[in-house]
C-alpha cells in the first residue's frame, strides 16, 4: 500500500474527518448537556457521535466534491460534527435537494 497514492490517501482522508466530525459530534453533545447543567448520558454520547461520523463522511465527501482543501474541509466537517446529525442533515437536505432540483414541499 502506497501512502502517495490518491486513492489511498482520499481513503485515510474519509475516516480521518470521519473519526473528526465523531469525536466533534460527542464533545457538542457534552457540552451542551453541561452548559443546560443536565448530566450527560454515555450511551447518548455515544449515539451522538456515532450519527455525527454518519454525517461527517457526507460532508467531507460534499466538500472533495467542491474541491475544498483540506483546512476547510476540516474546519466545515468539525464544525458540522459539533453541530450534531439533526442540524447537519438538514442543511444537508437543503443542498440535495436545489442541487437534484427537488421541492421539499409542495408549495415549494
Amino acid at each position: 500500500m502506497q501512502w502517495n497514492d490518491p486513492e489511498v490517501r482520499k481513503w485515510v482522508e474519509a475516516i480521518a474527518f470521519t473519526g473528526l466530525s465523531g469525536i466533534g459530534g460527542m464533545i457538542g453533545y457534552i457540552y451542551r448537556e453541561v452548559q443546560s447543567e443536565r448530566r450527560p448520558n454515555p450511551w447518548r454520547a455515544l449515539i451522538e457521535g456515532s450519527a455525527a461520523a454518519f454525517v461527517g463522511i457526507l460532508v467531507f465527501l460534499m466538500c472533495d466534491a467542491l474541491n475544498l482543501g483540506l483546512q476547510w474541509t476540516g474546519v466545515i466537517v468539525g464544525v458540522f460534527g459539533w453541530l450534531g446529525a439533526t442540524a447537519t442533515i438538514h442543511v444537508l437536505e437543503k443542498v440535495v435537494f436545489k442541487k437534484l432540483g427537488v421541492s421539499k414541499n409542495e408549495s415549494d
